[in-house]
């Protein structure tokens, strides 16, 4: 299945930033790199904030079992106008659920890698239960770019992962 292969992909992603990450002292990873930066922790839990609204997000949307649209080409347009928002180096700021005041100002590095790997193997858990065609319509909605499908929302979360991983090891290294 396609998104088995996506969160696949993200979870490696993640442990090699793990690696990356695991070269340099708490201190360091807990310091922002100047006035309204973000530390290396500080974007590692708005990412683990932003996956864990989304799969409560699903847990509510699909108790329900609600009729859902089928993905169409607004859907696949959605979906290109999201990975381009989030691969512009043009910052912007965090939408108001996932903010700032939304995560502690430092974090236990230890702490949060459990926090993100147990997650993510509750989280990869809960979409092996999704019924393809499930998946396979809009069931997400993106704060800014409105439904998704599965796939739309997996790539979300990978272009996200992505673009922060950048941040988090450009905050490490200053």
């Amino acid at each position: 299945m396609y998104w088995q292969k996506r969160f696949e992909q993200l979870d490696s992603e993640l442990e090699h930033l793990f690696q990356d990450l695991d070269k340099f002292d708490e201190s360091r990873l807990n310091t922002p790199p100047g006035p309204e930066k973000w530390s290396a922790l500080q974007t590692l839990e708005h990412v683990y904030l932003v996956e864990d609204m989304t799969h409560r997000y699903l847990v509510k949307k699909l108790g329900f079992n609600p009729t859902l649209k089928p993905a169409d080409f607004m859907t696949a347009f959605r979906r290109i106008f999201l990975v381009l928002y989030l691969r512009t180096p043009i910052p912007f700021p965090a939408p108001k659920p996932v903010a700032t005041d939304k995560f502690p100002a430092t974090s236990d590095y230890e702490e949060l890698k459990n926090r993100f790997r147990s997650h993510r193997k509750s989280f990869k858990t809960f979409l092996a239960g999704i019924a393809p065609e499930t998946m396979n319509a809009q069931l997400y909605n993106h704060l800014v770019v409105g439904r998704l499908d599965g796939k739309g929302m997996l790539l979300f979360l990978q272009e996200h992962f992505r673009r922060h991983r950048k941040q988090a090891l450009k905050a490490a290294k200053q």
